[in-house]
């Protein structure tokens, strides 16, 4: 049986969530400055990475000109992911004070790491 894209999306946004508290909940215990640092900076990359599945996924068709609009789709969504996530950065820096810049994006890179670990393993799972 194949697994649809919606379950891996499903599967993937528990995986982040789980992985982003755990791992703060772990390190509030060393540095809650640390801890919160991070889960701040899985959060960001959680929130840009709903919005570009939820945007490309919307359409579901089929034929060229399908492909053409989930090809549009998919480039208007990263364009506005990454946005997305810089306006989040620049937003936490300027409102969440004090923060460790270091912790923020290892958040943010142990999130991606996450993704690109399930998504590579998905036919396995």
């Amino acid at each position: 049986m194949e697994k649809s894209i919606s379950q891996l999306i499903v599967r993937l946004w528990a995986v982040q969530c789980v992985l982003t508290v755990f791992l703060s909940a772990c390190v509030y215990w060393l540095d809650p400055l640390l801890a919160y640092s991070f889960a701040l900076g899985g959060l960001n990359f959680w929130l840009a990475n709903a919005y570009f599945a939820l945007k490309v996924f919307r359409y579901r068709g089929e034929g060229e000109h399908a492909a053409q609009i989930m090809l549009q789709n998919i480039f208007r969504a990263e364009m506005n992911k990454f946005l997305l996530a810089a306006v989040g950065f620049a937003v936490i820096f300027s409102l969440v004070r004090p923060i460790n810049a270091l912790a923020l994006f290892m958040g943010f890179i142990v999130m991606n790491i996450s993704q690109l670990a399930i998504v590579s393993r998905w036919k396995s799972i």
